[in-house]
């Protein structure tokens, strides 16, 4: 009789742990990182499939970081949310973001290209997703 308790308390543990690291699993399988606060309007459209949102992303960094618009300026709001600069040089700079989404990953790359007078001559935003 003591056996069999024994026998039915190292399964019952063993299904414990078994299902707990699956719900623990499935938990941080779906759980995504949160945008950068430059991003809330990006956000907020929530595309519904990786083609739209690369549109989209492309379209939101034009209209967030207009041509014209302050070279340096754009850079510290874009590293502020968490970009990392991975190029730079006199004429481009480009920035690199990259975020947990469920089964996927994202990549979102920015390019700026400058001008002489430190203003915004060309930006490019690009969306790469990886998933499973």
């Amino acid at each position: 009789m003591k056996r069999l308790l024994i026998v039915l308390a190292v399964v019952l543990a063993g299904s414990m742990i078994v299902y707990g690291g699956l719900a623990l699993f499935a938990h941080a399988f779906m759980q995504a990182d949160s945008y950068p606060t430059f991003m809330a309007d990006y956000q907020a459209k929530t595309p519904h499939s990786y083609e739209e949102a690369k549109r989209s992303f492309s379209d939101f960094v034009a209209k967030a970081f207009p041509i014209g618009s302050d070279e340096s300026d754009a850079i510290a709001q874009i590293t502020n949310g968490g970009f990392q600069i991975t190029t730079s040089s006199s004429e481009k700079v480009e920035l690199v973001w990259k975020r947990h989404s469920g089964p996927c990953s994202e990549q979102y790359s920015i390019v700026i290209g400058r001008d002489p007078n430190g203003r915004i001559a060309k930006i490019a935003g690009q969306l790469r997703p990886i998933c499973l």
